[in-house]
């Protein structure tokens, strides 16, 4: 009887064990889901946290690329632009940076300064031609004959003579007057200055880097006209 009362015991202990067991299983499953689900909602965050900051950077850096070639293009497209004023008027990119730096100084913009120069070339070339009346007049009261007016190599010659001229007479009115009769209104001011401050300021230009190197610019004028034509060409072949 009482080995039977054991085993009864022994019997009854054991599946309270098992039990315990199987509750505390459970109990560390539960657990280990639990964990589980912390760990997969971290890596998800996680992995979108990391998502949007490469689409941000993505974004960063296409915007950055954007502002580069628009820039470049610009930059490309202002080479082009001086190289086609200078030799319209007939001098360097060097000197008529210069020039135009000296018309912002007197209170122009760079491209009336432009416009003045190819206005006086004009009237250069009309009256050393005899084409130009009034021209003529303008150059002679500043002591230049036709003889005198062929003999300048290009219109950057003139205009240094010229203003050489312009700047010796006596008045400033007088310097203002002429400045504007032979086309050279936007530097009228600095003229009328005298020749030290219109050295100054060409000499200033330079020193402050407002002077692109003639090599870049006509290289940049270049690139610019093969982009302008592979443009004409992709536009014709999509057409």
């Amino acid at each position: 009887f009482e080995l039977r009362a054991t085993r009864k015991k022994l019997a009854e202990d054991i599946k309270a064990s098992e039990r315990d067991l199987k509750a505390a299983m459970g109990q560390i499953e539960n657990e280990a889901n639990r964990g589980s689900k912390s760990i997969t909602n971290s890596m998800s965050g996680m992995f979108k946290g990391l998502a949007l900051g490469l689409t941000a950077l993505t974004a960063v850096f296409a915007a950055g690329l954007a502002m580069a070639l628009k820039f470049g293009q610009a930059s490309l497209k202002m080479a082009e632009d001086l190289s086609n004023s200078a030799q319209r008027v007939g001098m360097s990119t060097t000197a008529l940076q210069e020039w135009q730096y000296v018309a912002r100084k007197s209170g122009s913009t760079a491209a009336e300064a432009s416009k003045d120069l190819e206005n006086f070339a004009l009237k250069w070339e009309q009256a050393q031609a005899g084409l130009n009346k009034e021209a003529m007049k303008s150059f002679a009261a500043l002591g230049f004959s036709r003889e005198d007016l062929r003999s300048f190599k290009d219109a950057e010659e003139a205009l240094t003579k010229t203003t050489d001229g312009i700047v010796a007479l006596g008045s400033q009115a007088d310097r203002a007057a002429i400045s504007e009769r032979l086309g050279l209104g936007a530097f009228a001011i600095a003229l009328r200055e005298g020749a030290d401050e219109v050295d100054r300021l060409r000499n200033e230009a330079a020193a402050l880097g407002f002077v692109m190197d003639a090599e870049l610019i006509r290289k940049g004028a270049e690139a610019q006209g093969q982009l302008e034509d592979l443009s004409q060409v992709i536009g014709i072949q999509m057409a």
